[in-house]
Formats: structure tokens, C-alpha cells, sequence
């Protein structure tokens, strides 16, 4: 499993028409696509923002966790290069890009 400790932001219709059409609760399960960059591997990432954030609001930057249980050894070997501190990665919902984020940090473990 990869968690990366990251700054998130959600794209605003006005910078993106493609974006979502709603601020995201954080009630509920919040789980995205998110490519790490340079290939076309989408995995599934689980927002764990902090109790305070109810709502992630376009616009506004986030400081959270996404948890990426479906990287295994063998696709953190394929990708073991785009993570690292720094780099940058998009959240999508289907071809379309609705979001970015930023790692601060990050630990892999064979779960």
C-alpha cells in the first residue's frame, strides 16, 4: 500500500469546465482515480482529510492523506519513480482531470 501525504486542490469552473459541479463532502468514502504522472496508470486513492474538513471546497487547497491500497509491489516498481517528495499528480473522473495534488511525503508497505 502507498500513502502519500499530500496538498490537494480541486479545479474551479471557472478554471476548469471539466471540473466537478459540487464541493466534495467528506461524510462519506471519497474515492478518486489519481495518476502520478508521466503513464496513463490510474489508481485508486482514498481521501482521509482532517475531522475539521467536512468539506473539501474547490478552490481551496487541502493538506490530507490518500491511501492507495491497490498499489502493489509490482505496480509500486512501475511507479516508484514518479513518487517521490515534490512531485506532482492529477485526480481524474474518467479522461477528465478535476484536481491536482502535490506529495510532501510518503510511505510504501506490502500490505
Amino acid at each position: 500500500m502507498l500513502i502519500l501525504d499530500a496538498i490537494i486542490r480541486f479545479d474551479t469552473r471557472e478554471e476548469n469546465e471539466q471540473s466537478l459541479g459540487n464541493d466534495l463532502s467528506t461524510s462519506g468514502i471519497l474515492r478518486l482515480p489519481v495518476n502520478l504522472g508521466d503513464n496513463d496508470n490510474l489508481f485508486t486513492g482514498t481521501l482521509i482529510a482532517d475531522k475539521e474538513d467536512s468539506l473539501l471546497i474547490r478552490g481551496i487547497e487541502y493538506s490530507l492523506l490518500v491511501e492507495m491500497r491497490t498499489v502493489t509491489t509490482e505496480a509500486y516498481n512501475s511507479i516508484n519513480h514518479l513518487v517521490k517528495v515534490g512531485n506532482e499528480f492529477t485526480f481524474q473522473a474518467g479522461c477528465r482531470t478535476i484536481g491536482h495534488g502535490r506529495i510532501l511525503d510518503f510511505i510504501y508497505y506490502d500490505s
